[in-house]
């Protein structure tokens, strides 16, 4: 029987070895450490690459001290690399086996011990909720959250399909070939800085409480769901 440490050891291992995390990134101090934490327990040594888009905040020093690899960017320089090329071109000298591609608010809810179930898939597209703030501003404490098809994306695929063609925001990607797709069996958590209160959210719903919208919006329900 394997000790704690050869386990987590084994992991690490296994993880380095998997999936590999790209991230631009942009003044995240208000939900990076949530986001480390979410995928560090997810993917125990994991490489996890931030692009540190001229941050002002301490958003790259605390990256580092994560363990995790910082790239300096300017997403405003005309010659600069763009959030699209790091979502379609960074990932390609990886010697992961599969890619994440995210925002530094957006949580997928897949770990390590679900790869054996999507070995037959080559990208993963996730059902993705607007997380809100009902009761705190700390989003580790939101329970809530809206289902939109915005969000429904494809953000993890196999390193071997070659290219993912993500457009703008990565709302929609367009992978050459045949490649086979996984729907909607994850969820994905969006945890957009705007919705923090409730306040916020319902003036984004039109003034309609929470707990009573049950009108249709871009063919989802604006009601709320708890996801937690």
């Amino acid at each position: 029987m394997k000790s704690g440490i050869q386990k987590i050891l084994t992991e690490c291992f296994m993880t380095m070895n998997k999936v590999e995390i790209f991230v631009p990134a942009y003044n995240g101090m208000h939900i990076l450490p949530m986001f480390l934490d979410h995928y560090q327990e997810r993917f125990p040594g994991c490489r996890i690459n931030i692009f540190n888009d001229n941050s002002t905040d301490e958003t790259g020093d605390y990256c580092r001290s994560r363990g995790c690899e910082v790239i300096d960017c300017d997403f405003e320089e005309p010659k600069a690399i763009s959030v699209n090329d790091i979502r379609n071109n960074s990932w390609k000298n990886s010697e992961a086996e599969w890619i994440i591609v995210v925002d530094q608010d957006e949580l997928i809810n897949i770990s390590l011990a679900d790869l054996a179930s999507i070995e037959d898939y080559d990208v993963i597209k996730f059902k993705g909720y607007n997380m809100v703030g009902t009761d705190s501003s700390d989003p580790r404490e939101f329970t809530y959250g809206r289902l939109h098809p915005w969000y429904c994306k494809s953000l993890m695929f196999r390193k071997s399909i070659g290219e993912i063609n993500y457009t703008l925001g990565a709302h929609t990607v367009n992978p050459p070939g045949e490649v086979r797709w996984c729907r909607y069996h994850f969820t994905m958590f969006h945890y957009p800085k705007r919705f923090y209160s409730k306040d916020h959210f319902i003036e984004y719903l039109g003034g309609l409480p929470p707990d009573t919208a049950g009108d249709i919006y871009d063919g989802e329900t604006k009601k709320l769901t708890k996801l937690k």
